[in-house]
C-alpha cells in the first residue's frame, strides 16, 4: 500500500496529520467529480471551498515532512557507509578465525566463496512530487475548469427515442449473434473430431462427406463472427450518437456532458469495448480454413476418387482373406481398396467382404464367392441400370437407394433376381 508521505519521514505527528488531511480531501474530491457530472454545480462550488482548505494544510505540512526526509535520507548514506566499513571489518576478522557478533546483521556469508557480502540496500530518495503520490503542493490543485460553477441546463431535448430502441435491438442481436457463434464451433470440433477418427479408419468416402459437413459449419460461424463485429461496430456508432446529441444539448462550458465524458460514463458504450477485446472476439480463426494442407489434400484426392466414373465403390469390412483381380493382376483386398469397372473380387474359404457401392448401398459377400463389377449401360432414356455378376455360395445385400426407374440384378448361372425402383 502506498504512503501519502516519504517513507524515510519520522516525524509521527506531522505525518499523521498530513496523513488525516490527504485522505479527506480525497475523499472530497471524489463527491466533488460527482456533483460536477450530474451537473449539481451549486454543491460542487461548496465541496471546492473545503477542498481549499484541506489543500492549505497539506501546503503548510509538506515541507516540513520533506526537509526531514531529506536529513533522514543523508544521515541514512551516512550510516550505509559505516555498516560497510564495519562489513569488511568482519570479514577479515572472520578470516583469522576471531568471531565477532556486533556487525553480523549487516554481512550475509557467502557459502561457495566464504566471503562476507554487505547486503542492506541504499536508502532511495525519490523526487518530491513523486514523494507525495504525484503530487505538487507548490501549486493549487484547481484546474481552469475548477473555477467555473455555471449550473448547466439542457436548452433542448436530446432527440435519441429512436437510438435508444436500436440500442435495445442491437443487445438482443448481438447476445444471439454471439450464442450461435459458439453453438456453431462447438459442432465444428465434435464433427472434426469425427472425421479424424474416419481418417485414421481409412473411410476415405465418410471423412469426406464429414469433411463436407465442418465446412458448412464453419461457414455459417465466419457469417456470425462477422455479424457480431458488425454488431459491435454498430453499438459503438449508436452510443457515440447518443453522446453527441446529448452534448449538443448543453451548453459548451458544461464540459461533463462532452462527447470523451460522456463516452467514458456510458455503462453500454464501455460494455462494447470490453467485449471487443474478447479473446472470442478478437480471434483470427475464421480468417482461414480450418483444414490443414493434409486436410486439403485429403479432400481433393478423395473427391477425385469419388468423381471418377471408373471407381464403382469401396471396401468397408474384410474377414479372413480376398483378392481383386483388375485385368493380368491380382491385389490383396484391404479395408478402403477401390473397386473399379470389370473387377472381380475373389472371396476365400472362411473370409468375408463388404463393400461399399456408391450411389447404391453395401454387400456382403461371403466364402467361395466371385463377384464381378460390370460396366453401367445408359439407356436412350438417360435411366440408369446397375447389374451384377456373379457366381456365389450366399449374399445380402442392402440398397440404400435407388432412382426411379433404376433396377439392382442379381445374375447366378441358374438365377436372376433384382430390385427395381
Amino acid at each position: 500500500r502506498m504512503s501519502a508521505i516519504p517513507r524515510l519521514t519520522r516525524n509521527a505527528e506531522a505525518g499523521t496529520e498530513f496523513s488525516k488531511n490527504f485522505k479527506l480531501f480525497n475523499k472530497k474530491k471524489e463527491q466533488y467529480s460527482a456533483s460536477r457530472t450530474s451537473g449539481n454545480m451549486e454543491a460542487a462550488k461548496a465541496l471546492a471551498l473545503e477542498m481549499d482548505q484541506y489543500w492549505s494544510k497539506l501546503v503548510e505540512i509538506e515541507p516540513v515532512l520533506w526537509d526531514e526526509a531529506v536529513q533522514s535520507h543523508g544521515k541514512s548514506l551516512k550510516q550505509h557507509e559505516l555498516y560497510k566499513e564495519a562489513c569488511q571489518i568482519t570479514a577479515v576478522a572472520a578470516q583469522k578465525n576471531c568471531v565477532v557478533n556486533l556487525y553480523r546483521y549487516f554481512c550475509k556469508k557467502d557459502r561457495a566463496s566464504k566471503t562476507y557480502v554487505f547486503t542492506k540496500n541504499n536508502p532511495i530518495l525519490k523526487n518530491r512530487a513523486e514523494a507525495f503520490q504525484g503530487n505538487d503542493y507548490s501549486k493549487s490543485w484547481r484546474t481552469p475548469e475548477d473555477h467555473v460553477f455555471e449550473t448547466c441546463e439542457a436548452t433542448h431535448e436530446p432527440d435519441t427515442g429512436l437510438l435508444l430502441e436500436a440500442r435495445m435491438g442491437i443487445e438482443v442481436n448481438l447476445a444471439a449473434a454471439r450464442g450461435a457463434q459458439n453453438e456453431l464451433h462447438l459442432q465444428a470440433r465434435e464433427r472434426y473430431k469425427a472425421y479424424l477418427a474416419l481418417r485414421k479408419a481409412q473411410d476415405d468416402a465418410g471423412a469426406l462427406t464429414m469433411a463436407a459437413g465442418v465446412d458448412r459449419i464453419w461457414t455459417e460461424a465466419t457469417t456470425q463472427h462477422e455479424k457480431v463485429l458488425s454488431l459491435l461496430q454498430r453499438g459503438k456508432e449508436v452510443e457515440t450518437e447518443i453522446c453527441r446529441l446529448t452534448a449538443e444539448a448543453y451548453p459548451d462550458t458544461c464540459t461533463q456532458f462532452s462527447v470523451e465524458t460522456c463516452l467514458k460514463q456510458s455503462e453500454p458504450y464501455q460494455k462494447l469495448l470490453s467485449m471487443s477485446d474478447d479473446k472470442d472476439i478478437t480471434t483470427t480463426r475464421y480468417e482461414q480454413s480450418w483444414r490443414k494442407p493434409r486436410d486439403q489434400d485429403k479432400a481433393i484426392i478423395s473427391a477425385c476418387l469419388l468423381d471418377n466414373s471408373t471407381n464403382k465403390g469401396v471396401v468397408k469390412t474384410i474377414s479372413g482373406r480376398a483378392f481383386i483381380e483388375r485385368g493380368i493382376k491380382t491385389l490383396p483386398a484391404k479395408v478402403g481398396s477401390r473397386v473399379k469397372v470389370g473387377d472381380k473380387i475373389n472371396v476365400e474359404e472362411g473370409s468375408r467382404v463388404s463393400i461399399e457401392l456408391f450411389g447404391s448401398g453395401l454387400i456382403t459377400i461371403t466364402e467361395k464367392t466371385s463377384f464381378q463389377i460390370p460396366e453401367t449401360e445408359s439407356a436412350p432414356s438417360f435411366k440408369e441400370e446397375s447389374v451384377v455378376k456373379k457366381t456365389m455360395s450366399e449374399a445380402w445385400h442392402k440398397v440404400k437407394h435407388l432412382l426411379k426407374g433404376d433396377s439392382f440384378e442379381i445374375k447366378t448361372p441358374t438365377a436372376v433376381c433384382g430390385v427395381r425402383g
